[in-house]
């Protein structure tokens, strides 16, 4: 299968206030009208279409010409100080300023006049990086917040991890136990075993916390190692969920927030999990993120799916 990437397209009420602003952004010219243009960058091309021209197609009514916040466009810039200094003279307004995080990246974000979030990133020295086995992040979706397990999470997690329709869809591949678990104690026990993990640096286990309900209804595992795969540095992401949640809007802005995150975090290029076929709404999740199908040529590591992180 030959599948390359090539273009973003913007969606518009106004395709000249929009190509402006990027030409700004990156310095580079753009070509069209106010109907069509693009903007041509290294190995792909920003496109910008009036969304009434689309709307007066057959093809294309579904097109709203409105922005979302649930899609970060991000660009790997030599001094992210420097970019943020330029585009204030411009006189473009900026989400947040640079922030270092504590796994080694430092970065900013903005929305273009249509309200798309775009951010820009650099990587600081191996030396300057805080340990994440140190200082473990706290992370921000919209419905979740991630941070790290903690032993009063027990009782909230039971009620995930006792749950049989959401343990079918769970990755226990190459762990010590499987995750059905029949009493708090052994959920206790499953969370100390998890935070003696961290403390060994093996990986973290992040707990979901619902926003509105303040209660922990699953976990994200994740880790990290160099030759991990043989295409390179890689890991494995683990999303265990209540069934209630597992929906494909939950598992895509988890899938997110893996995809702005983890790559820089852990020190990644690929990043492959599992999917039960019989969980629809997941493998639904993971096409829409842009995971594919991944063949790790191990005997019982089936229904794999893997993303490559590409660096701009």
């Amino acid at each position: 299968m030959d599948i390359r990437f090539t273009d973003i397209c913007f969606i518009t009420d106004d395709v000249l206030k929009l190509r402006s602003f990027y030409e700004a952004v990156f310095g580079a010219a753009a070509e069209g009208d106010e109907w069509h243009s693009a903007l041509p960058l290294d190995g792909f091309v920003f496109v910008f279409d009036s969304a009434k021209m689309l709307q007066d197609s057959d093809s294309f009514r579904y097109v709203s010409g409105k922005s979302s916040d649930n899609t970060i466009i991000s660009f790997n810039v030599e001094d992210v100080d420097a970019e943020y200094a330029r585009l204030l003279s411009l006189n473009i307004e900026t989400i947040n300023k640079p922030t270092t995080h504590p796994w080694g990246a430092r970065s900013f974000q903005f929305r273009d006049p249509d309200g798309n979030i775009l951010n820009f990133r650099s990587i600081t020295k191996k030396e300057e990086h805080m340990d994440i086995y140190e200082h473990c992040p706290t992370l921000e979706t919209k419905n979740f917040t991630l941070r790290l397990v903690r032993e009063e999470d027990a009782a909230d997690l039971f009620g995930c991890y006792n749950d049989v329709e959401a343990v079918e869809l769970m990755n226990d591949d190459n762990c010590d136990f499987g995750f059905y678990m029949d009493s708090l104690d052994k959920m206790s026990n499953c969370i100390h075993y998890w935070l003696d993990a961290y403390k060994k640096h093996y990986y973290i286990r992040f707990a979901i916390i619902d926003k509105q309900s303040g209660r922990a209804v699953g976990t994200v595992e994740m880790f990290g190692a160099k030759d991990f795969l043989p295409e390179g540095s890689g890991g494995v992401l683990r999303v265990d969920i209540a069934s209630h949640y597992e929906t494909e809007e939950y598992l895509y802005e988890l899938l997110n927030i893996a995809d702005v995150q983890f790559y820089d975090m852990f020190d990644v290029e690929t990043i492959v999990t599992k999917a039960n076929p019989v969980g629809k709404a997941r493998v639904n999740a993971l096409h829409n993120a842009g995971y594919s199908p991944f063949d790790w040529k191990i005997p019982g590591r089936d229904h794999y799916y893997s993303k490559v992180y590409r660096k701009k």
